[in-house]
């Protein structure tokens, strides 16, 4: 396997680090290592990566951090976290900060290939939604279910990649109504929901109504904002429905002429998560007993890491104190020629 994809190693034990890094550029990656989050910062301002490797417990900058500030300066940076701990609030953090996925020490190597390669997919069917204009005719059957007379709307994408990614991934008119979906969908809408879920949910069904309680609302608005924008909008939010804690990474990619959006679910961590909800929620109040909330998109900023995080919880069961304000997503969506 050859790749030119760049990423970015970042452990304070020397041998997990090296390892990772050997095996990486045996398979052509083009591999730097850092071994604290202080260095791997300053590669981060110097260069770009396709994806991220950091473990989460380092002293000094930790993986949540790393994860923030990779964000912050390489957006399509593609973050995986790697730690010992199984069970800890920090992984849950990790989650809802943006990782791309999550792996528990010990892994195979071939396990880590593999967020690898799907972080890499995701981010390459990214830039072929959102940029790529010319006409590609497709054959359509090679999905499980699509709209054929939506189907010159979506003529320029790849669907047999959509249909063969492990990712789940629909798509959408600008009304919300479903008008194609890749066979990971069905495999996980009927884990959740059984069989029956293709005869509630059939093509040309509202997708809002397979969404329940505050994340409909959520959705509802993320959505809106990509169409608005004309820009994919990206979050991480927990599947309610699944009989297992699941943490996602949902991607909306518009389609040309607003005329809907490819929705992409990529699978960041499944659990149990084992957190108390009530301890998870005190470490969002900041200094002045507040709760900072984005009136928009409705997420909480964490007051240490300073990032705006979805979580269910708090938005089901608010504190009293909540102060709203708008996060930097909201505001470069809504208002972009403010600084």
């Amino acid at each position: 396997m050859k790749n030119n994809a760049s990423i970015l190693i970042v452990d304070d034990e020397w041998i997990v680090c090296k390892t990772i890094a050997l095996e990486l550029a045996k398979h052509g990656f083009s591999v730097t290592e850092a071994y604290s989050g202080d260095d791997a910062v300053k590669e981060l301002q110097k260069n770009k990566f396709n994806v991220v490797i950091t473990d989460l417990i380092m002293e000094g900058i930790d993986g949540l951090g790393m994860i923030e500030v990779a964000k912050k300066l390489s957006a399509q940076s593609s973050v995986i976290v790697i730690t010992g701990y199984g069970k800890s609030s920090l992984i849950t953090e990790a989650a809802f900060l943006g990782a791309e996925s999550i792996l528990i020490k010990p892994f195979d190597i071939d396990e880590l290939f593999s967020k690898v390669e799907s972080c890499l997919s995701m981010k390459n069917f990214m830039r072929y939604a959102t940029k790529n204009t010319g006409e590609k005719k497709v054959r359509t059957s090679i999905l499980m279910a699509i709209d054929e007379e939506f189907q010159r709307h979506i003529s320029y994408l790849d669907l047999n990649f959509i249909n063969e990614s492990q990712d789940v991934i629909y798509i959408i008119d600008a009304d919300f109504v479903l008008k194609a979906y890749n066979k990971a969908w069905v495999d996980f809408a009927r884990s959740n929901n059984g069989d029956e879920v293709l005869v509630k949910y059939p093509i040309g069904s509202n997708i809002l109504d397979a969404i329940e309680g505050p994340l409909k609302l959520y959705t509802v608005q993320a959505f809106e904002k990509a169409l608005r924008g004309n820009k994919p909008f990206e979050h991480n939010y927990k599947c309610p429905s699944a009989t297992n804690d699941r943490v996602f990474r949902q991607s909306a990619y518009p389609l040309k002429e607003g005329e809907g959006l490819v929705v992409s679910n990529h699978l960041v961590l499944e659990g149990p998560l084992d957190v108390e909800p009530q301890e998870f929620n005190k470490r969002f109040i900041d200094d002045k007993g507040l709760i900072r909330q984005c009136s928009c998109c409705r997420r909480i900023k964490d007051p240490i890491h300073l990032a705006w995080l979805w979580v269910p919880s708090l938005v089901k069961d608010p504190f009293p104190a909540t102060s709203h304000g708008i996060c930097p997503q909201c505001l470069n969506h809504y208002y972009p020629d403010i600084e």
